[in-house]
Parts: structure tokens; sequence; C-alpha cells
């Protein structure tokens, strides 16, 4: 039952993450709405209720995307195919992190709308979207041993 919930997980990462790559743009424009929302909550002390129609959806949308991502790599390093969840994580601490901070220093705050950054979300989406898709055929279809491939190349 629990497999089940985590590879339906798994096959909304692929959805969230097909979303970055269809439209790269729009999606980087709502993130940045959605952190000016949340870091005009964070200045003010506001409760749920007397939350705007539009504060309330940025919300939940942000802690349903954030459950959604950190579910599917934290419970997928515990899986038999965590070399691909360990490799996204390196990825992203090693590459995209510094890339976007370099991109925030130089550029300074509409770093976000410099092609630099699209074309590194896209990349970074697409490399999500591949190993979210690699780990359902796998589970499904190929029936590869990761680690042993891993163990042969090294």
């Amino acid at each position: 039952m629990l497999e089940s919930f985590y590879y339906f997980i798994v096959t909304v990462f692929l959805y969230i993450e097909f979303k970055y790559i269809v439209d790269t743009r729009e999606s980087i424009e709502k993130i940045t709405k959605m952190q000016s929302i949340s870091e005009s909550l964070k200045t003010k002390e506001v409760e749920y209720e007397n939350m705007s129609a539009e504060e309330k959806w940025v919300l939940i949308n942000i802690i349903l995307k954030a459950f959604v991502v950190l579910f599917t790599v934290f419970v997928g390093i515990f899986t038999s195919q965590w070399p691909i969840w360990v490799g996204t994580m390196l990825i992203n601490l090693v590459f995209m992190s510094p890339y976007t901070k370099f991109l925030k220093r130089t550029i300074g705050e509409n770093y976000r709308q410099d092609n630099r950054y699209v074309t590194a979300i896209w990349i970074n989406s697409v490399l999500g979207f591949a190993a979210a898709l690699f780990v359902l055929i796998n589970k499904f279809h190929l029936h590869l041993d990761i680690l042993e491939i891993v163990k042969n190349f090294f």
C-alpha cells in the first residue's frame, strides 16, 4: 500500500516537472509571485482565516509542491533506486544551487527573467523528469538493479 502511494507521488512529481519543462517562464513567474506573497506573509502575522483567497491558494500550493518534492526525493533514498535520487540531489546541490546564487549576485534582483536562469531551471526540470520517469519505468518494466550498475561503473 505504501509502495503504491510512493509511486503515485512520484507520478505527481513527474507531472510537476513536466509543467516546468513545457512552460518554464510561466512557472518561474508563479514561483516569484508565490515567494513575494510568502515574504509578505512572513513580515505580518496573519491568521489563515484572515488571508485573501490568493494568499490561501499560494500557501496551499507551496505546501503541496514542497511535500511532493521532499517526499519523493527523501523516501526515494530508502528505496532500491536510491542512487538515482542521490544523484538528483547532488546535481541540485553541487551545480544548480551555486549557479543560481551566482546569477543572483551578478544580475541582481531580476535574475529570474534572465535567459541563463530560465535555461538552468529548464535543464534541472528535464533531469528531474528523466529521473522520475526512469524510476517508474524501472520499477514496473525494466527491473534493473541500480546499485549493481553503480558498483560495476566504479
